[in-house]
């Protein structure tokens, strides 16, 4: 019996600790001189037998955007694992971008990002590279919760061209202790929703969360920094009239007095609610000054927020120090798809030099796919500049024959055959039968297209395009200005913000007029037949910004209602 009582000690005492999941971490063990024992992948590898941090072996990595990976199974949700590598960056070829970590979880054969494309990510660092740390043998370690999502590990690292990077004594340690655990499965960091009622679904291990004091406590939560909500179970938290913008949700396990615990175990989560438009689209950016993506019709997908902004009634792209991009979205078509604009490039003290091909405007799918993108490039001969077209690449596939001016606005047209992935420009056409280039037929079928967006970069002269009525639809002749913007003579509405709930329209004609309101969702919720001289009373609508829409004898005005 005592023999048996002390087996019972070693087993427990045994599980309690820590294991490895990682095999041959070290490098110990070789198959032959260039593949590692155990490691599914090592591109460009040695067995190093001088430069190793423990041991005999180490693996010498020459760059070429070149990978040493192995898969990890049995993972455990809930559970903490430490990352640990040693490494030495050949000072000869380093220059701060020569190695990095660049790990994820598995779920199977599934790759799961919970924070793809961030610096953030501890384990798929983006931007963020190793250290070269001056040529010496440095560790990188950290340690990470395996989300609720998981059964797997892919533990891999880079060394990029150029670079010589020796790899020694890697570990993917399963910790002793399970702590809880908090995650926002739903929606995804960065997510674009059409409406603004939102369901925030949640991971909760090893965590009892009750509404009567007998588990271990509950949840908290905000909106956008305002007040917590308590939450006593891990059901969907569900969010109701989310106004268009951007929106933070907050969460955190609390004990049951309340308090956070210690460590803090919280997760977060930021989308966007956006404005799904019908073709035709027709954007005047009638905005106050400031940023564009503050206007609920636009959201910014990439670079630093606010930096797009509007000038004057026009937007402003700027190739310089600016960077966000942003998209306007509407309801999917098939076959052809045009975008037409005014724009104005403004004079930077020079003409464009023969290397700087910018692309500002642009078709957009649901992702990071771009088709019938709009440049800016060189001069044929004496001008100022040109414009060119491409179906899907990042610089221009034709070129406009005539040179352009800066200061002058022009008209461009672009349509994209969405069956043959085929873009074709006009500049200051009238009908579709007007001289016209066409770009290149690169992909077969082309991409499906959601979205119209303006680009910002960087470029050699850093030039900056005012642009201003843009129109989306499906034919050529509905994006021309007759067609959809042609003004009402002598429209004016006032008092604009509105504050005693009722506002005037006046025009030239004196005539009746269609009126329709509607919300930043796209909901009408206001339509009448308005009289010459009778006063439109919206009292029964709420403080917020609305869309104005009106229509006389065949024309259409629109304009930003603000009502106060």
């Amino acid at each position: 019996m005592k023999k048996l009582y002390f087996l019972f000690i070693i087993l427990i005492s045994t599980a309690s600790f820590g294991q490895e999941l990682l095999l041959n971490g070290g490098f110990e063990s070789w198959d032959d001189a260039t593949t590692p024992t155990s490691w599914t992948k090592a591109e460009n590898t040695d067995q190093e037998s001088t430069e190793f941090h423990m041991g005999t072996f180490a693996a010498k990595h020459t760059g070429g955007t070149s990978d040493i990976s192995q898969t990890v199974t049995g993972v455990v949700p809930g559970k903490s694992y430490t990352v640990t590598i040693w490494y030495k960056v050949d000072a000869g070829f380093g220059d701060g971008t020569d190695a990095r970590i660049w790990s994820l979880w598995k779920n199977g054969s599934t790759t799961v990002y919970h924070t793809p494309n961030t610096t953030d990510d501890p384990l798929r660092s983006y931007d963020g590279y190793l250290d070269n740390n001056g040529n010496v043998w440095t560790e990188h370690k950290i340690t990470v919760t395996a989300p609720a999502d998981v059964d797997g590990f892919y533990f891999e690292v880079r060394a990029y061209t150029g670079a010589v990077v020796y790899w020694d004594d890697f570990s993917f340690f399963e910790e002793a202790t399970v702590s809880p655990s908090l995650n926002i499965t739903t929606p995804s960091e960065g997510d674009v929703l059409t409406s603004g009622d939102v369901d925030v679904e949640l991971s909760v291990l090893n965590f009892s969360v009750t509404n009567d004091g007998s588990g271990d406590g509950h949840i908290h939560y905000n909106i956008d920094g305002g007040s917590d909500v308590m939450k006593f179970d891990t059901t969907p938290i569900n969010i109701t009239g989310l106004s268009p913008g951007e929106h933070t949700v907050d969460v955190r396990l609390v004990d049951n007095s309340h308090t956070d615990l210690t460590p803090s175990i919280s997760a977060s989560v930021t989308f966007n609610v956006v404005v799904v438009q019908s073709l035709p689209v027709s954007e005047d950016f009638a905005y106050s000054d400031g940023s564009l993506t503050d206007n609920p019709s636009w959201f910014g997908f990439s670079g630093a927020s606010g930096d797009l902004i509007i000038s004057s009634g026009q937007a402003l792209v700027q190739h310089g120090t600016s960077s966000e991009d942003a998209s306007l979205l509407f309801t999917p078509v098939s076959g052809n798809i045009y975008y037409a604009l005014d724009f104005t490039v403004v004079d930077p003290g020079g003409p464009i030099p023969g290397t700087d091909n910018e692309y500002f405007a642009m078709f957009k799918d649901g992702g990071f796919g771009y088709s019938a993108r709009l440049d800016i490039v060189p001069p044929a001969t004496t001008g100022d500049f040109s414009v060119g077209i491409a179906s899907d690449e990042s610089t221009a596939d034709a070129v406009w024959a005539t040179d352009l001016s800066y200061g002058v606005k022009y008209r461009v047209t672009v349509k994209f055959d969405q069956d043959t992935n085929l873009a074709e420009l006009w500049i200051d056409a009238v009908l579709e039968t007007d001289t016209s280039i066409l770009a290149e037929d690169r992909e077969d079928p082309g991409n499906s297209v959601q979205a119209f967006a303006l680009r910002q970069s960087d470029s050699d002269l850093n030039e900056g395009i005012l642009v201003d009525n843009l129109r989306i639809a499906t034919t050529f002749a509905a994006t021309t200005l007759s067609i959809g913007r042609t003004e009402i003579e002598g429209f004016a509405i006032y008092p604009n913000p509105v504050s005693n709930g009722e506002f005037s329209i006046r025009t030239n004609g004196g005539v009746s007029k269609s009126v329709q309101i509607f919300d930043m969702l796209g909901k009408q919720v206001y339509s009448k037949e308005v009289q010459a001289n009778e006063n439109v009373r919206i009292s029964n609508l709420n403080t917020g910004i609305y869309i104005l829409k009106v229509q006389e004898e065949g024309r259409l005005a629109t304009r930003k209602l603000v009502v106060q």
